[in-house]
């Protein structure tokens, strides 16, 4: 099976990506080809590329029923830093209708 490995790969390069280290969280994550793999694979390989308008368009492919939830944006922190962007904000209400707001974690 395929998808374990791309989880290793995707948080291996999240890791890097949220210490800073962009160089090589894009060396790791393009060191796989994506194109055929699942939608949120794809997803998290633009957003580590911090290829935005393809992620927002991807988001909106996926829908509100697709691989990734509603609450996957609002706490992953795959999407730490596109959270941030008014694009996503305005991407996340066209797909779920309803505002982004953030998301408490119970500790």
């Amino acid at each position: 099976m395929i998808v374990p490995k791309n989880i290793f790969i995707v948080n291996k390069s999240l890791s890097r990506y949220l210490q800073g280290d962009k160089k090589n969280s894009k060396k790791i994550i393009n060191s796989k080809d994506w194109s055929a793999s699942r939608e949120d694979f794809k997803l998290a390989s633009l957003v580590l590329n911090e290829n935005f308008s393809d992620s927002y368009n991807l988001m909106e492919k996926i829908g509100e029923n697709g691989e990734v939830k509603k609450e996957n944006y609002m706490t992953w922190p795959l999407f730490t830093e596109i959270r941030k962007k008014q694009k996503f904000k305005e991407t996340f209400k066209k797909v779920f209708k309803e505002e982004y707001s953030v998301l408490e974690i119970p500790k």
